[in-house]
């Protein structure tokens, strides 16, 4: 659960000139820690984050978990496009680029390509998302906590 939820609503979005193909954003990750239990603190690390609707575990590159130096917590059978693997699960903090902090969240190891961190329907189903593709432009949005429905089909419906 988000650290900050209670009143405060943390939106950004990310506006392209051009349709993308993928949302690609930045985000910050450090090893999991609580400040309740201890003074350390780790530093954060800017990441490249593909957001994936069709993720349901959020997943770190294999090569960013041993940088940051995250020790594995468990192992899980996956599913992906090339099949089935275990992968080794670890907790983390997260930081989005609306300055919202996710402490301790599992993500799953994986191999990426382009990017470092694909976040997927477990921090994505914590708040709204959208993507809209007017006049060939990209607008993608997000913001915790939810605040209000978006239903396309109804406005259809007040604009013939």
């Amino acid at each position: 659960m988000p650290s900050d939820s209670s009143s405060k609503i943390f939106a950004f979005t990310l506006k392209s000139p051009f349709r993308l193909d993928r949302i690609i954003t930045e985000c910050f990750v450090s090893v999991a820690y609580d400040t309740r239990f201890t003074s350390a603190v780790h530093p954060f690390r800017k990441l490249g984050a593909l957001w994936d609707t069709g993720a349901v575990v959020s997943t770190i590159d294999a090569k960013v978990a041993k940088d940051l130096g995250l020790e594995s917590v468990g192992k899980t059978a996956v599913s992906h496009a090339k099949g089935r693997d275990i992968a080794n699960q670890f907790f983390i903090n997260m930081r989005l680029p609306n300055g919202l902090a996710i402490p301790n969240i599992i993500v799953l190891e994986g191999n990426l390509t382009g990017f470092d961190i694909l976040i997927g329907m477990d921090i994505i189903g914590l708040g709204d998302f959208s993507i809209t593709n007017k006049d060939d432009k990209t607008i993608f949005s997000f913001q915790i906590p939810s605040t209000h429905d978006i239903d396309f089909a109804e406005d259809a419906k007040s604009n013939p």
